[in-house]
């Protein structure tokens, strides 16, 4: 009985942590969940990155005039793929102001993933950084604000 009171409690907080990180309540727009920060990444993989300043192609890719968001969202997520290596994924987004080349001012959450990869000794390997835009309250990417790192 002790362990499935206990496991009542785990599930109810689960749920509500959940509930509170949700963007599809409008009550709470100062967080950008993130399957929506993913969602919005996955709705724009075809974006070229030839026009994104500060993210542009690797040099290991293959046709850099044709290099997409999703291209590097692959490159990314592939980190870790192998037996002796892990990766760590990490996502944030805050609220901020993003100024667009012709100076206008958009309100966006700025957001961040991190993908950190160590091997089995948990030692560090690598890590790469996608940072992006995303308007406040339409949830869609903001052209020129990619930073890979």
């Amino acid at each position: 009985m002790k362990r499935f009171v206990y496991l009542i409690f785990i599930v109810a907080s689960c749920t509500i942590s959940a509930a509170d990180r949700s963007i599809d309540s409008e009550s709470n727009a100062s967080t950008l969940s993130g399957k929506a920060l993913f969602r919005t990444l996955l709705k724009n993989s075809n974006h070229s990155l030839q026009d994104e300043l500060l993210c542009q192609p690797p040099i290991t890719a293959e046709d850099p005039k044709s290099y997409t968001l999703g291209d590097q969202l692959s490159l990314l997520l592939a980190m870790g793929h192998y037996d002796e290596t892990s990766a760590k994924l990490d996502s944030t987004c805050s609220i901020d102001i993003f100024e667009t080349p012709s100076g206008e001012t958009v309100d966006v959450w700025d957001c961040q993933i991190t993908v950190v990869e160590t091997n089995t000794e948990s030692e560090f390997v690598s890590s790469s950084i996608l940072a992006v835009a995303i308007s406040r309250p339409q949830k869609i990417m903001v052209p020129g604000s990619l930073r890979c790192l």
